[in-house]
């Protein structure tokens, strides 16, 4: 039920402006209505006969129409809609003559502080006529009943006063006796019904029925011998009861022929128990009073209203029984409504025992006796206790919801089968950023994160089937842009009228929660990266002190050789020349000479002396590159310190080239661009090289998984340079590997999120990444990438620190 509902107001205006600033004064006044404005005659009309409506409000002058002209048609068409006359300057007969034919009120247009409390008022008490008028139907009804039991009843029912005439006599004692009402009513019963053999005795069984008396004959059964108007007799069973009308008492007699009861018991039975269910089952309390006021009967009903047993009812006034009771809308000149001579509907209420209140609908109206004369009034009551407590108790919990649904900071919504929202909270405004006129563009699965839709959709869709609801965890977009976290949990709301389902949805912002368990995990990630780099980097530093060593001697023995063979060979070309110088001169030796130079030619000494120098110096050119591997991998592992220095990113860059080589050479070359003029940059230098390193072997698996592999001999490109831009350094990292689609792209930077096969990849690179150039440097990355094309990773780096422990060039 409608706590307030809505007037339906009907204007007869031909002014559109009055119009219009008559609503608006209503609307300003909190009045809950709906309006609907007509300026003729037919549209009038037309309007009376085809809605229903509570309350008409009219000008007085109008063109081709005037005021009463529309009373006159409201008069025909409507009797009881009630009219209020809104007009100008109004004469004094004008006003009285409105009055007379039916208008309720006259409210002029410059003073309109009274029309909202008219208005009220009257649609108030119409509503009360209604509601008293549909009790005066079922009173109505249930005579009509009645009366019609009483004809259609095959039981002769017999009513006799005091002195034993019939007062009446239905068509069943008709149909039992064969004399008509015509002929039996006003006749001594004995001296009509009684068999001739009987007529002089007074103790025959009708003699007696007034020997009883009326007073003791309630409830009595006698059977006694009757006569019909042929003279014939036969077996009837007399149930008696008293009526009194006034001060007289009457007898009622129900007469039954028990000739062929055994065939008609059953049925009459029924009957009886018709009637008294049918009496008992009224629900609307029930008594009736002599014209001073005393109650003179009552039912059930209205022993239960009071609370009392009918002998404490029965023979008392009303307005002792219902001490305490006020008219809702008493006016000062009335002697009080249960007073009131007349017929009367009204509302009251009276305290109750407990700081209770009972409100009650009262309607009554006069009944006559068989002359016509007034006897008393009937008076109905509907109480109405629990509905009054009802809509208060809406009024508290509309008030309630109203606090908790401008103050809840969860967002609630109620969510029809099809994902549309039927009712959104105004936390979905300040929480997610969006006006509600945006809200009602937008339904549910809109501002759900795509990863998401899926999931979300088959739990709503098991929820509406009647499965049992589940937490839920998802994303909402905010109107900024930001997906923020929320948990939720549902409920169904079965509607019984329709049979249709409807889920109530309450999520909570879990954004901050799961920011800081991300942000927990990274940091952990980042501690055990931290430690693994910190032993890796001990035992590296150890290997490459371990390695330095004998590569230093290594490199040190063979430029020593390299230096000796060039003596060597030198006096090797000494001593060929001495040896050609004596084998010519044809003196003594010179037939030795002549076998040097045979052993020195078949040596073939010109090559060892072209292969010999190379040999030494790809050796030395090993050594160096040995050296260089492992300067790198010092460089590379130096764990840095707390506070960022400035660092040559080139160097490290270069560092980090060298330590990865295995994982890109055979997928890709790479290529260096480096700003010469780059400055020096204050950053974390261990892990600056850690986000290289990762860039790096990110790129060489895409161009892998692109170009077929590293056996396919095919080699991609992997490019890193740096600029200076502005009071920022950038060193993008390029491939031209698969690319990385948009639905990745929102997720890469989250920790353990990978696309890589199980064992290929943790998932952790980028958003060691992300932590380390946006949360440590307070820098950013940029990602420019197309499918198919490569992926070029910015990395924006401030050249002034945010922290103590180095400055920018």
């Amino acid at each position: 039920m409608e706590a307030n509902p809505p007037i339906h107001i009907l204007l007869v205006e031909d002014s559109e402006g009055d119009a219009l600033l008559l609503e608006r004064h209503l609307r300003a006044q909190g009045l809950l209505f709906d309006l609907r404005r007509v300026d003729t005659l037919a549209a009038l009309q037309e309007a009376l006969s085809g809605s229903a409506w509570d309350i008409l409000l009219t000008d007085f002058n109008l063109p081709g129409l005037d005021g009463l002209e529309v009373l006159q048609v409201v008069g025909e068409r409507a009797p009881y809609l009630p009219c209020i006359l809104v007009s100008g300057e109004l004469g004094e007969e004008a006003a009285v003559e409105s009055l007379r034919r039916g208008a309720k009120d006259f409210i002029s247009k410059s003073r309109l502080a009274r029309l909202v409390p008219a208005i009220q008022r009257e649609v108030h008490e119409q509503r009360i006529r209604a509601a008293a008028e549909s009790t005066r139907a079922e009173l109505l009804t249930l005579e009509d009943r009645l009366r019609a039991i009483t004809s259609a009843t095959v039981d002769g029912i017999v009513v006799m006063d005091g002195e034993g005439r019939i007062s009446f006599w239905n068509q069943a004692a008709e149909r039992l006796f064969g004399y008509t009402e015509s002929e039996a009513m006003g006749r001594d019963l004995h001296a009509l019904i009684a068999p001739s053999r009987l007529q002089s005795t007074s103790g025959s069984g009708v003699a007696r029925l007034n020997e009883i008396g009326p007073c003791s004959a309630a409830g009595r059964v006698i059977q006694l011998d009757a006569r019909r108007k042929d003279g014939t007799e036969f077996p009837v069973e007399v149930t008696l009861a008293a009526l009194r009308q006034g001060d007289t008492w009457h007898s009622v007699g129900v007469v039954r022929d028990i000739t062929e009861r055994k065939d008609q018991e059953s049925k009459q039975f029924e009957t009886l128990q018709f009637l008294r269910t049918l009496i008992e089952t009224i629900p609307s309390p029930l008594y009736y009073e002599d014209m001073g006021g005393r109650i003179l009967g009552c039912n059930r009903a209205f022993q239960a209203f009071l609370g009392l047993p009918a002998e404490a009812v029965i023979g008392h006034l009303t307005a002792d029984l219902l001490a305490g009771a006020e008219e809702d809308q008493a006016h000062e000149t009335e002697p009080g409504f249960l007073r009131i001579p007349d017929a009367y509907d009204t509302s009251f209420h009276m305290p109750l025992a407990g700081g209770r209140t009972r409100h009650a609908l009262f309607k009554k109206a006069p009944f006559w006796d068989a002359e016509g004369r007034p006897e008393g009034y009937v008076a109905t009551l509907l109480d109405i206790t629990r509905l009054k407590e009802t809509e208060e108790a809406l009024r508290q919990n509309e008030w309630l919801f109203s606090a908790i649904h401008r103050h809840v900071v969860d967002l609630i919504a109620i969510i029809d089968p099809q994902g549309r929202r039927i009712y959104t909270s105004p936390s979905y405004q300040f929480v997610l950023g969006y006006s509600d006129e945006e809200m009602e563009r937008l339904s549910s699965l809109d501002l759900l994160h795509p990863a998401d839709l899926d999931r979300v959709s088959q739990a709503l869709r098991g929820i509406m089937e009647g499965q049992a609801a589940q937490g839920l965890e998802y994303r909402l977009r905010h109107k900024d842009g930001r997906w923020l976290y929320f948990e939720s949990k549902a409920a169904i709301i079965p509607d019984p009228g329709t049979g249709n389902v409807r889920a109530l949805v309450v999520a909570r912002d879990i954004t901050e929660r799961k920011e800081a368990e991300q942000s927990r995990s990274a940091m952990e990630v980042q501690l055990r990266q931290a430690q693994k780099l910190e032993a890796i980097g001990q035992l590296a530093a150890g290997i490459a002190h371990e390695i330095n060593t004998p590569t230093q001697f290594i490199g040190d023995n063979t430029s020593f050789l390299r230096d000796a063979w060039k003596d060597a060979f030198a006096l090797m070309e000494r001593l060929t020349g001495h040896l050609g110088a004596i084998a010519a001169a044809f003196g003594p030796g010179a037939e030795e000479a002549r076998a040097a130079l045979a052993d020195v030619e078949q040596t073939d000494l010109r090559y060892l002396q072209e292969e010999i120098p190379k040999a030494i110096q790809q050796s030395l050119d090993g050594v160096s590159r040995i050296s260089k591997i492992v300067k790198a991998m010092k460089d590379f592992s130096h764990p840095g310190g707390e506070a960022k220095t400035l660092t040559d990113l080139h160097q490290a860059i270069e560092s980090t080239i060298t330590v990865s080589r295995n994982e890109w050479k055979y997928a890709a070359n790479l290529v260096t661009d480096f700003d010469p003029d780059l400055p020096r940059v204050p950053c974390f230098p261990g892990e600056f090289n850690q986000v290289i390193l990762n860039l790096i072997v990110n790129a060489a698996h895409a161009i892998e998984s692109a170009l077929g592999g590293a056996g396919s001999g095919v080699l991609g490109q992997i490019t890193i340079k740096t600029r200076r831009q502005g009071d920022e350094v950038e060193v993008m990292v390029s491939d031209n590997g698969t690319g990385i689609p948009e639905s990745v792209q929102a997720r890469m930077f989250e920790p353990f999120y990978t696309t890589k096969p199980v064992g290929k990849g943790t998932g952790q690179g980028l958003a060691i990444a992300h932590a380390v150039i946006v949360e440590k440097h307070q820098g950013r990355i940029e990602v420019r990438s197309e499918v198919g094309r490569g992926t070029t990773f910015i990395l924006h780096l401030p050249l002034k620190a945010a922290a103590a422990g180095g400055g920018a060039e």
